[in-house]
């Protein structure tokens, strides 16, 4: 998908790669699972249901985030790297709750990965199950 490559290409260029740990989707019916309970718990239509999708959780007040060029922001924000503005995507869903640049559990879902991030904190990186 092209906007979760946007995402991707954001986060290799930023190094970031080092702060989150990737879970295969495809093909993994646990992380699908987890994906879909978020969906649901943000009670989500069906028509709004996909990725890139990141959920925002700071100290327990959830809200998430979809659509590249609003991750990408978020990102930005919490990482503190400067987003250009051509960074923009055409999808640009946004549902959040309060200010988040101190948020402690950022996940983010691209096309068959899922992305965890602990910000301000280690993180250890998973193997790919898929990839033996």
């Amino acid at each position: 998908c092209p906007h979760c490559k946007k995402v991707e290409a954001f986060i290799a260029d930023n190094n970031l790669e080092d702060q989150v740990d990737s879970r295969e989707l495809k093909n993994n019916d646990k992380h699908m699972k987890e994906l879909e309970a978020l969906w649901d718990e943000f009670n989500l239509p069906d028509n709004e249901r996909g990725w890139p999708f990141m959920l925002i959780d700071d100290n327990g007040d959830r809200s998430y985030v979809s659509g590249d060029s609003p991750i990408i922001a978020e990102l930005g924000n919490t990482f503190g790297i400067s987003v250009p503005n051509d960074s923009a995507g055409n999808s640009s869903t946004t549902t959040s709750s309060s200010n988040t640049s101190t948020a402690d559990t950022l996940l983010l879902v691209l096309g068959g990965v899922v992305v965890f991030a602990i910000v301000g904190y280690a993180v250890y990186s998973s193997i790919n199950d898929s990839k033996k």
